[in-house]
């Protein structure tokens, strides 16, 4: 780790059925965004997949919608 790289803690991330329930989404719908690079940012580590907390929130205020 470089000294500007940030430390992941293990409550920074996400597995894909802790956010699928925090949008009360399916998995499978998770994993298909992946495979069409839609969605959050994710990461495979030790063959599982996670997704930073920053990143999830990032999109979820992308996705805001404001009526004109």
């Amino acid at each position: 780790m470089t000294a500007g790289t940030p430390k992941l803690d293990r409550h920074d991330l996400l597995t894909t059925a802790e956010l699928a329930r925090r949008w009360r989404l399916a998995p499978r719908t998770l994993q298909r965004w992946r495979d069409f690079s839609f969605g959050p940012a994710w990461m495979r580590l030790g063959g599982r997949i996670y997704y930073r907390l920053s990143d999830v929130e990032a999109f979820e205020a992308r996705q805001s919608f404001t009526p004109e």
